[in-house]
């Protein structure tokens, strides 16, 4: 089951690789992700996108790279945190798909 304080907590990932490895997993495209949709799905991909963004990065530094306001990180963020502790299946389904492709990377 995924973690909130998984291996990659104390290292900063590779924005790029974070965003086309999340938007594969959860079946949307990387402009998606960074666009201003609030579809689901893509909604979703956008919060794990932060979740794992957030790793080694300010809030602030995270929000620009998304072009974003750092308090949708903190949502992001607080929403997987959520939704993790809760064992929600889908959200620990993903999470641990992203992890697996980022550790190959």
């Amino acid at each position: 089951m995924a973690r909130s304080s998984h291996r990659y907590s104390n290292m900063k990932l590779n924005f790029l690789s974070i965003i086309e490895i999340t938007a594969q997993v959860c079946g949307t495209t990387p402009r998606d992700i960074l666009g201003r949709r609030k579809m689901g799905k893509v909604a979703t991909a956008r919060q794990i996108s932060f979740w794992f963004a957030r790793r080694g990065r300010t809030y602030m530094a995270m929000a620009k790279m998304f072009n974003r306001h750092y308090a949708t990180g903190i949502h992001a963020v607080k929403t997987v945190n959520n939704r993790l502790s809760v064992g929600d299946p889908e959200t620990t389904r993903v999470v641990e798909e992203v992890e697996r492709e980022l550790a190959k990377t």
